[in-house]
């Protein structure tokens, strides 16, 4: 099962950090992901959605502006199922992970009221060339001194989880909470700078 979820993790993050980068006006001086995606390409389309924006060079600490939410309809089929897990919260999570995929760091933020559909809607813009982008309702200024980054190279994704009554994240029978596309950028720390960017290789240059 392990294997299984990786490997879907990691066709996630495949599909959706490639086609991460808005259609937007976005700022030069920032790099995003998880706004857009190009349905002609994109076989997954799930019902919840993260994305993430942050400045490119940043000292001292990281501040990222993380968007989480779903689209409509996620409410009316969540509330049709029998059986639910069984979950104690639910939340937006911050993973740090190294360039092989494994975990460095989990950081949990509660997203109070998350029925709400006015709260966590996620809507979608078509363009001309075929690809969507998403706007979001929600969104969180997450803050991270760089001394709590342990590692120099690495990539940060926010995703939407459940947790158990031990604040453990829950990984079987999830149904509608299970695909998600998340928003991960890039990141290496130089002295006591961290530089983003939506691909590992725009870092060597």
């Amino acid at each position: 099962m392990k294997k299984k979820i990786s490997i879907l993790t990691s066709l996630l993050l495949s599909i959706f950090v490639v086609t991460g980068c808005s259609k937007g006006d976005i700022e030069p001086d920032f790099v995003e992901s998880g706004f857009s995606y190009n349905s002609e390409y994109d076989e997954i389309s799930p019902w919840l959605s993260t994305a993430v924006k942050a400045k490119k060079k940043q000292e001292e600490k990281a501040k990222l502006t993380a968007y989480a939410g779903y689209h409509t309809g996620f409410v009316d089929k969540w509330n049709s199922f029998l059986t639910k897990p069984n979950y104690e919260r639910v939340v937006l999570q911050r993973c740090i992970r190294d360039q092989i995929e494994n975990d460095i760091s989990n950081e949990y933020f509660d997203l109070p009221d998350f029925f709400d559909e006015s709260k966590y809607l996620v809507t979608e813009i078509e363009e001309k060339d075929g690809s969507s982008t998403k706007q979001f309702t929600f969104k969180f200024e997450d803050i991270i001194p760089l001394d709590e980054i342990t590692i120099e190279r690495g990539y940060a994704c926010y995703k939407i989880c459940l947790l158990d009554d031990d604040n453990q994240v829950i990984k079987e029978h999830l149904g509608i909470f299970g695909p998600i596309s998340m928003g991960c950028l890039h990141f290496k720390i130089t002295d006591n700078q961290i530089t983003f960017a939506l691909y590992e290789s725009s870092l060597n240059e």
